[in-house]
């Protein structure tokens, strides 16, 4: 909402913003709206792709219109198209979190996990814990990167564990599932059962 409600305000200046500026706002003000609507995303990302569709045309040179369409296609499922766009967009900005981001889920949809990983790798330098480490779990399992997938997840408990409020929780039910998915029955038990003593003892996290 407060995400929304900034975009609307800055829009409202048009005459002070380039036209670059302009859709890079029009682009968060519709992924802000997705998410507070979430029932109506699916109507959103067409509004996305044509929002992209026609920057692409109007500015070919502007590598932002090219994300949005995109970040468009990768939502609606059209993993090819959003991957066809994005891989030129990697070269020319590579240190682009988002790009590289979106470019792993791209890769995972075009059934490439080996080339995901390194996309999301990338993504991770710049981008909260909390975005990435699904995808690239995924994408690491995927890969059949187990043992590293494993290292993954546990210097991740590290770096969060300190905090409360952070995804302990959550990465701690992956790491659980992880070891279900490889035949560790007896550490994934383990896990669950010291996840529940976080929790007993954190319990206003899972309010």
């Amino acid at each position: 909402a407060l995400a929304e409600r900034v975009c609307l305000e800055a829009l409202a200046l048009q005459n002070r913003l380039s036209p670059p500026l302009q859709h890079r706002l029009a682009r968060t003000l519709l992924l802000a709206r997705s998410s507070v609507l979430p029932e109506r995303a699916p109507e959103r990302d067409q509004d996305l792709l044509a929002l992209g569709q026609a920057g692409q045309r109007e500015r070919p040179y502007d590598p932002q219109c090219a994300l949005t369409s995109a970040i468009a296609y990768n939502f609606l499922g059209d993993f090819t198209a959003a991957r066809t766009l994005l891989a030129p967009l990697a070269t020319r900005l590579p240190r682009h979190a988002i790009v590289a981001y979106h470019l792993g889920w791209a890769c995972l949809g075009t059934g490439d996990p080996q080339t995901a990983v390194q996309h999301f790798e990338d993504a991770a330098l710049r981008l909260p814990m909390a975005w990435i480490t699904i995808p690239r779990a995924i994408a690491l399992r995927t890969a059949g990167r187990d043992e590293e997938l494993a290292r993954v997840l546990s210097q991740a408990m590290e770096e969060c564990t300190a905090d409360p409020g952070s995804l302990a929780h959550d990465l701690r039910r992956m790491q659980a599932a992880h070891e279900l998915l490889r035949g560790n029955y007896a550490v994934a038990a383990d896990l669950i059962e010291k996840d529940l003593q976080w929790l007993v003892a954190h319990s206003t996290v899972a309010d």
